[in-house]
């Protein structure tokens, strides 16, 4: 009996031994969290940004503008009398109809980049406006501008990107004298921001 003591001691002591002696493996500890500050966030945002080139993004703007006015140059207001910077009503209500939907779709279709000049025009003819004040061509001009636009909002447009502006008599139209009557108009012109 002593001996199968001895024996069960025996091997539990060469179990113990060998078992002491095997390289214990260890698991690689976990790397810690990274840090997230806002210098990394930035520098990963960054990394996700667009480079846009400006001289291309003006380009095709400057082709929106040509294609736009393309549609304006029927949009023409015209048939004031001499010294008059209003149309009359029946001429107001014939030019709404034909070109508010239009001036509605060229506005909504306007970039920041983009904005209306509504140029007044006048003949080179100077006269008396009922009152008996003369009226200057460049006065004259500036207020059918801002006739123009004063129409149009009222119809609905949006005349935010919209700025008078008074030609007087310099832009006649081509093929006519600078005093027919045919100068005395408003055009509209899409326009780059600066």
């Amino acid at each position: 009996m002593k001996l199968k003591s001895l024996s069960y001691l025996l091997i539990l002591l060469i179990f113990n031994a060998c078992s002491s002696s095997k390289e214990q493996v260890k698991e690689p500890a976990p790397e810690p969290e990274k840090e997230v500050t806002a210098k990394t966030r930035a520098a990963e945002d960054e990394s996700k940004i667009v480079k846009v080139d400006p001289v291309a993004v003006r380009a095709a703007n400057q082709k929106l503008a040509d294609e736009l006015n393309e549609k304006l140059t029927v949009a023409v207001m015209s048939g004031f009398a001499n010294a008059k910077v209003k149309l009359s009503a029946k001429q107001e209500a014939a030019w709404v109809k034909k070109n508010v939907e239009r001036m509605k779709n060229i506005t909504a279709a306007l970039p920041n980049a983009l904005w209306i000049e509504v140029q007044g025009h006048a003949s080179s003819n100077v006269a008396k406006n009922p009152k008996h004040a003369i009226i200057t061509r460049a006065d004259a001009s500036l207020q059918r501008a801002e006739y123009a636009i004063s129409v149009l909002e009222k119809n609905g447009v949006d005349t935010s990107k919209m700025t008078p502006v008074g030609k007087s008599d310099t832009e006649p139209v081509k093929g006519s004298k600078p005093t027919d009557g045919v100068n005395r108009r408003v055009t509209f012109k899409v326009v780059l921001k600066d």
